[in-house]
């Protein structure tokens, strides 16, 4: 954990060599950053390579990370959240419209859920958002599912699907070129 947003936000500056919006995640204790790369990713020669530069160079700054780009903000965090908990070296690049597919492979967790929330859930024995979403056998534990968690558990999957009314929120780094920021 971060614990510095002030360092945090120097990384992110930093950062904007790769993308132009750079945010953090939106929580109290940010350890997350955001970076739009669309339109980026071909002087890069593509996004795996992209995701490889920051993975390269954030390493030789002694830093450990985990990309994952994707169409969403929700699909990319739940990506390199797995990531994470698999401590997985490489980037992960999920294609256009491959959010769906993905969300099988996930667990609750990536949802960004509260420990509580996930709790209930794995009560209900949902393990991942895709049996939540699918699976006829849990279809009655819906209305246990609302009472228990409210609409945001069934509104969160579309924030990795379809990236639902989720934006960058752009740190601000001043007006200065990323080139000439200084890391760590």
């Amino acid at each position: 954990m971060w614990g510095d947003v002030a360092a945090l936000k120097r990384l992110a500056r930093w950062c904007r060599r790769y993308g132009p919006f750079v945010g953090l995640e939106e929580t109290e204790a940010p350890e997350s950053l955001l970076i739009d790369v669309t339109g980026s990713a071909h002087l890069f020669h593509g996004e795996e390579s992209l995701g490889r530069c920051v993975l390269r160079e954030l390493a030789h700054v002694g830093l450990t990370a985990y990309v994952a780009i994707a169409d969403t903000i929700g699909a990319a965090w739940a990506a390199a959240f797995c990531a994470a908990r698999r401590h997985s070296p490489s980037p992960i690049v999920i294609p256009p419209g491959g959010q769906t597919a993905a969300l099988e492979s996930w667990p609750v967790e990536a949802l960004r859920l509260a420990p509580s929330v996930v709790e209930t859930l794995r009560e209900l024995d949902l393990r991942t958002p895709v049996e939540k979403l699918r699976s006829p056998r849990r279809r009655n534990h819906r209305a246990a599912l609302l009472a228990r968690t409210r609409r945001r558990v069934l509104r969160r999957p579309r924030h990795v699907r379809d990236g639902a009314e989720r934006m960058i929120e752009v740190v601000d780094v001043g007006l200065d070129s990323s080139a000439d920021v200084d890391w760590p």
